[in-house]
């Protein structure tokens, strides 16, 4: 998909844009049908060994930080800020795609080093629920 290019995820419903390595998107959530803004960058895939120590890394690592979070989906980890849409401001949304990419950037190449072989990956894949 061309960068900017909007989707609408078939299986979720939810509308999406991949910009460079951000996947940026808002959802309904189930549990109570608010709206969310999403965005998400992708850091390196999940390693076959040591999955457990890179748990609890993540774990660790996600403690110290401020209105973001690792998160892993589909083999994949992933740098994850969410908030609720209603009120949602331009400097705010701007705010949390730069503290995600920003954090993201920092620690992909520690991560890849600690735990070698895995490749980075440069977005989300296509569904994200």
């Amino acid at each position: 998909m061309p960068p900017n290019a909007a989707q609408t995820v078939p299986d979720t419903g939810k509308s999406s844009r991949v910009v460079q390595k951000f996947w940026i998107g808002i959802y309904q959530a189930q549990s109570d049908q608010k709206y969310y803004f999403e965005v998400l960058s992708g850091v390196m895939q999940v390693p076959q060994n040591n999955a457990g120590n890179l748990a609890l890394d993540l774990l660790a690592l996600t403690h110290g930080l401020v209105g973001v979070a690792f998160t892993i989906y589909q083999g994949h980890i992933y740098l994850r800020g969410s908030r609720e849409l209603e009120g949602l401001d331009e400097k705010e949304a701007l705010n949390i795609l730069t503290r995600v990419g920003s954090i993201a950037d920092n620690y992909d190449e520690e991560l890849q080093k600690k735990y070698p072989h895995q490749r980075s990956i440069g977005y989300i894949p296509s569904s994200t629920k």
